[in-house]
């Protein structure tokens, strides 16, 4: 019998290394994207392909970077603005 590994219990984008301080990765995996937003594969690889967030291609992974991520989630207007200017 396999044994699966444990779930991450929260989504974290920074690391600590080994020195203490806070080390931001340019890259991010579809996967961590699609926790970061919210949102599901399908439509991460939607916005990957229609170049609304900027992604690349290492090796075989495809890593989106982590600035056009967060570009992207800053630009998309919030539920409570819409509900402000939706008659």
């Amino acid at each position: 019998m396999r044994k699966s590994r444990p779930k991450a219990a929260a989504f974290r984008v920074e690391e600590v290394c080994a020195k203490g301080k806070v080390v931001k990765p340019l890259f991010i995996s579809v996967k961590d994207l699609c926790s970061l937003l919210g949102i599901g594969r399908t439509k991460a690889y939607e916005l990957l392909s229609s170049g609304s967030i900027q992604s690349a291609h290492i090796g075989r992974r495809r890593m989106v970077y982590r600035k056009s991520a967060k570009n992207f989630a800053d630009s998309v207007p919030s539920c409570r603005e819409n509900a402000d200017g939706a008659s």
